[in-house]
């Protein structure tokens, strides 16, 4: 049912006029009269009116009083048309989606808040041109040419497209194009709605990239833990081997006996770098428990800075508050440690050779697990200005093996080890580097509180 109210009577005021005329029609042609034509009286000639003059004033009442409830509907009408329209433009310009609308030559005439702001361009600077101000130049004029012979003959569009925002950067979205035809069935105009799939495209990509690393982990755990086995049995033997050894009193036993000492050490940096697979793959012994991390790390660059060259300046910004995290504390501190020489090396004939390393708390990042639930992180950096890495590199550098070190300085086990410690530690790890400007790996480690389990 219809509500009443000021804005109602306002929209309908010329219906309400037409039928107080009609209604007021009557008495007033009867004042007329008795005025100008010598009635007896104005009583007389309002409720004793001729036949002819009855007939005439209820004509005329009539007609102004089905006039003015046909203006009034009307009126309202078209208010409720004003009001709809006015509704869906808020609607469209509010939308998370991006819309266009062109006539039927695909000149824009219309383009909502969600496309200014996803391609940088104003609504002056589009209105009125072409939609190919948009183009990216990644299909070729073939793709636009099936794009609208598809729309022609079917009336609508939808695909994956790149397009090119005000500022020259090149971004994909998803487009749904759909013809809109007139009464005479010829294209009036064309309507166009996409979203930008940027971030979504990069969220695919982590997950593959995560995917990938989860099938090396388990490939490789498998056959680290086997290996590990087979190496305890050798360097075992070798043990009991040198033992008898010793005792035997063979004239040339040292000489055999460095021998075998060459094959244990070299046994024993195998084992070593099992341990890192291991840890690549969330398989090795760890013992968690609360401590925290800021004598920890205090610890380990004091422990470390002897071994990295004297021109390495190392600056340290660290809380002084509590960080308190539930982990394996040898399984982190070899993190930083992997992190401060792979720094160093980074920062080989350097003229400034600087790392900085900050242990700070923040909010932590969507990728902690169980963000929700938590408080806050702690948040490890260590940086260099450094060579930097290549762009088509980043995303292998967790690779179990992989190095852009020369041969013989790097197993490439490094980064792996940290990025398996770090989700044993349900973590997050990011790396931010350039070419010849630097390095930046962050880690978000999950606060422990004192009620968590």
């Amino acid at each position: 049912m219809r509500q009443f109210d000021k804005k109602t009577y306002k929209a309908g005021l010329a219906g309400l006029l037409a039928i107080a005329v009609g209604l007021l029609y009557w008495p007033f042609e009867a004042l007329i009269h008795y005025i100008f034509f010598d009635a007896s009286s104005f009583l007389t000639a309002l409720l004793q009116p001729t036949p002819n003059e009855a007939w005439m004033r209820g004509l005329v009442v009539v007609l102004f009083v089905f006039f003015g409830l046909f203006i009034y509907r009307l009126e309202l009408r078209q208010r409720d048309y004003i009001s709809e329209l006015e509704m869906l433009k808020e609607g469209l310009e509010h939308a998370g989606e991006g819309v266009i609308i062109t006539d039927g030559h695909g000149v824009i005439e219309y383009v909502n808040q969600a496309f200014i702001h996803t391609t940088g361009f104003s609504e002056a600077e589009v209105i009125g041109n072409n939609p190919s101000i948009l183009q990216s130049g990644k299909q070729d004029a073939s793709f636009y040419h099936a794009m609208w012979q598809t729309i022609q003959q079917q009336g609508e569009w939808c695909g994956r497209i790149w397009n090119r925002r005000t500022n020259g950067e090149i971004y994909p979205e998803q487009l749904h194009i759909c013809a809109v035809y007139g009464e005479d069935g010829a294209i009036r105009h064309h309507v166009g709605i996409f979203f930008d799939l940027t971030e979504q495209l990069r969220l695919e990509e982590q997950l593959r990239e995560s995917q990938k690393l989860e099938a090396i982990g388990t490939l490789v755990g498998g056959i680290a833990h086997d290996f590990n086995n087979i190496l305890t049995t050798m360097t075992g033997n070798l043990f009991l081997v040198k033992m008898e050894l010793k005792d035997s009193g063979i004239s040339h036993a040292t000489e055999l006996q460095e021998k075998l000492d060459l094959i244990e050490n070299e046994g024993f940096r195998a084992a070593s770098m099992i341990q890192h697979l291991l840890a690549f793959a969330r398989k090795g012994v760890v013992q968690l428990q609360p401590f925290d991390l800021v004598p920890s790390i205090q610890g380990i660059i004091d422990l470390t800075r002897p071994s990295i060259h004297r021109s390495i300046v190392i600056e340290r910004t660290i809380d002084d508050d509590v960080l308190q995290v539930f982990g394996d504390s040898r399984q982190l501190e070899e993190v930083v440690i992997n992190l401060l020489n792979n720094a160093a090396d980074a920062l080989k004939a350097h003229d400034s050779p600087h790392i900085g390393v900050t242990l700070t708390r923040c909010d932590c990042p969507d990728g902690v697990a169980g963000k929700q639930m938590l408080s806050a992180c702690a948040k490890l950096c260590v940086a260099d200005n450094g060579d930097g890495i290549e762009e088509a590199d980043i995303e292998r550098i967790f690779e179990p093996f992989f190095t852009t070190k020369d041969v013989g300085e790097g197993t490439g086990l490094g980064l792996a080890m940290v990025y398996g410690a770090v989700q044993i530690h349900k973590g997050h790890i990011e790396v931010y580097s350039t070419k010849g400007q630097g390095t930046e790996v962050v880690i978000y480690l999950p606060l422990h509180t004192l009620t968590e389990a």
